[in-house]
């Protein structure tokens, strides 16, 4: 009779070790491991037009851009990265972005004025030369408010640079100018096996140019 009791209570103590072991087991299984992105963000600098070196920046971080007196808008491109967890963002990848520019600085096209002038190039089989002609003024025909700084960039996915073209007019000389680079970015993170949450965020960067 003792025997039974003590073979009915070992039988008893092992179902119960079985299913609190299963029970961790199952537990262990459904538990998420959340990723974790680590987001830098950086504007590396301001390039005169030819792109072959920085602009001068002064002791508090300003860039100083000469302006053309002879072209009514002068450039520089603004350059930098975006890197996920110190790597080039990869596509297929649960982080999505975009830099988006603004700048407290715009200028007026009216009606009329020369937007660009239209240029053919081709080979002339009687001087077997390229020829360049002119082929006319493309003006504009309304008014229009226009950005000093282009509106979107995506990233190189290869090297996580980004870039936009900053292009002020003649008239803006001695002006400071402030751009703004925000960057905007979803993050898609499991909840569980099934299901996942988006989450959004932004990070801005600014970039003040003086005029000269």
């Amino acid at each position: 009779m003792l025997q039974n009791k003590v073979n009915i209570f070992f039988h008893f103590t092992l179902i119960c070790i079985t299913v609190f072991a299963f029970s961790c087991s199952k537990e262990a299984d459904d538990k998420i491991v959340l990723p974790v992105y680590t987001i830098s963000y950086t504007i590396d600098s301001a390039l005169n037009p030819s792109g072959t070196r920085s602009l001068m920046v002064d002791k508090n971080g300003f860039y100083h851009m000469p302006l053309n007196p002879s072209s009514n808008q002068s450039f520089s491109r603004i350059t930098g990265r975006v890197l996920i967890n110190g790597k080039p963002n990869q596509i297929p990848s649960p982080v999505d972005f975009r830099v988006e520019w603004e700048s407290d600085h715009y200028w007026l096209l009216k009606p009329g004025d020369n937007v660009a002038i239209i240029y053919k190039t081709y080979f002339n089989p009687y001087t077997g030369k390229l020829t360049t002609v002119e082929l006319g003024v493309l003006k504009s025909y309304a008014s229009y408010l226009v950005p000093t700084v282009n509106g979107t960039s995506y990233s190189n996915s290869s090297t996580g640079e980004i870039n936009t073209i900053f292009g002020p007019i003649y008239a803006m000389k001695g002006d400071t100018v402030t751009v703004v680079g925000n960057l905007k970015y979803s993050m898609e993170v499991p909840v569980d096996k099934l299901f996942s949450k988006i989450i959004f965020d932004s990070i801005q960067r600014v970039t003040k140019f003086v005029l000269e």
